[in-house]
């Protein structure tokens, strides 16, 4: 039995798999995704094969030797693609009132002329040009009966984890990967430089929150609750999104999607519907820690007390996470098998860290929150910061490794850096 994004593969189902490749030397990667999503009813809420989620579950079998792939066909290309380009639509130059455009109109973009006019007018005057936009997306091109084309904009899927926006809605680790669909971000949103109307951007915004809900539905089989934006604080003040009844929830770090670096945004949320935040936190068929005394809320050892608060989307991993721990507290210098002592307990903890659905920030979350009930019982703490390098040079087959020392030296490994609470006599409270 594996567990791959969200999906149970059976020892049968591992079987059918290498049976279809063995029996079939010519059998495709894709087409081989195709059929295992059938056999999973692996589909997404408007009911299509979701053949790229499976594509990768696939190679992550693979790669744990699960399955054995056949190998991937070579594509060959004589010239290398050449960015097509676009010219924008007519715009006429306005300035003024919002009465001078008239009814102003959300026209959904599909294929033909629209398209072309939309892709023309982003690529000319956005910053981010008009795309690539991720996953599922919806696009508008906005209208005025007196002027034509007077903006664009578009709505994709949403990032992946923001923590001021799950802090905002209230989301837990279950909830969060449960209804992450069921949030729609505003990826592009333009009035080109020639359009000079006051209040037109938030009147196109009031209209897009009305219109978006039924088209989504329309193209993806589910209705959005929420919408997010992420506004550059070098660029823009976010006013436009402010007079539209958004809500700034906070501010980005600036690591941006790879971890990489990127500029400060701040992000704006708008709720579609009064009671957003109960469809957006509740999460089905995972129990939920039932309190009812200050007794059953004491914890019953250190253990619990640093990390029984960790959300791991259910309650047998946080027991399994908490077991872990109080095994390697007995034996910290011991690996795995030594640890463990017997071969189906190592298997445990083995598919406990290879589980992908296990983020290690929720992790150290659960340790951050008791810190902070430390840190309430003094009246001055200390907080020292410090940096460590991890040396993994002889890991040559670990990812994500970078110099950690001078060019001559060629050490490669990770920089640690760390923010850790004190007493005023030395005594350490935890990591922050």
């Amino acid at each position: 039995m594996e567990k791959i994004l969200g999906r149970q593969f059976s020892d049968e189902i591992l079987a059918r798999i290498q049976n279809a490749i063995d029996s079939d030397p010519k059998l495709s990667r894709r087409r081989l995704s195709l059929l295992v999503c059938e056999w999973l009813d692996w589909r997404n809420p408007s009911g299509r094969l979701q053949e790229m989620s499976c594509r990768k579950a696939l190679l992550e079998l693979d790669r744990r030797s699960a399955i054995k792939l056949p190998p991937a066909r070579k594509s060959f290309f004589t010239k290398p693609a050449i960015p097509r380009q676009y010219a924008p639509p007519p715009i006429s130059p306005v300035e003024g009132d919002l009465s001078l455009l008239g009814t102003i109109d959300l026209v959904r973009v599909e294929r033909g002329p629209n398209s072309l006019a939309w892709r023309g007018m982003l690529d000319a005057f956005h910053y981010l040009k008009s795309g690539p936009l991720c996953g599922a997306q919806v696009r508008y091109l906005v209208r005025s009966e007196f002027h034509g084309w007077v903006g664009g904009l578009s709505f994709s899927a949403c990032a992946l984890r923001v923590e001021c926006r799950e802090n905002w809605i209230g989301w837990n680790e279950a909830a969060r990967r449960e209804h992450l669909n069921r949030v729609v971000n505003n990826s592009r949103f333009l009035i080109p430089p020639a359009v000079k109307v006051k209040d037109l951007a938030s009147h196109v915004l009031a209209l897009a929150a009305q219109r978006v809900p039924a088209d989504w539905e329309t193209l993806y089989g589910y209705r959005p609750v929420l919408l997010e934006t992420y506004v550059e604080r070098e660029r823009f003040a976010g006013s436009s999104y402010a007079g539209a009844g958004w809500f700034l929830a906070g501010t980005t770090r600036g690591r941006g999607r790879k971890g990489s670096g990127a500029s400060i945004k701040d992000v704006y949320l708008k709720p579609l519907t009064p009671d957003w935040k109960s469809e957006l936190c509740q999460a089905a068929g995972v129990p939920q820690p039932v309190r009812t005394s200050p007794e059953a809320q004491a914890p019953r050892d250190w253990i619990e007390e640093e990390l029984g608060r960790a959300e791991l989307g259910d309650l047998r991993l946080t027991a399994r996470l908490l077991k872990m721990t109080g095994q390697f507290y007995e034996n910290p210098l011991g690996n795995i098998p030594q640890v463990c002592q017997c071969p189906h307990k190592a298997k445990a903890v083995y598919r406990f860290l290879d589980n992908e659905q296990i983020e290690w920030e929720a992790i150290l979350r659960s340790h951050y929150l008791a810190t902070e009930d430390r840190l309430r019982e003094h009246e001055v703490v200390l907080v020292a910061q410090d940096t460590t390098t991890l040396n993994f040079s002889t890991h040559r087959a670990t990812e994500g490794l970078g110099p950690i020392g001078s060019h001559l030296e060629a050490v490669r490994g990770l920089m640690v850096h760390d923010t850790m609470s004190f007493t005023p006599e030395g005594t350490p409270l935890g990591l922050l």
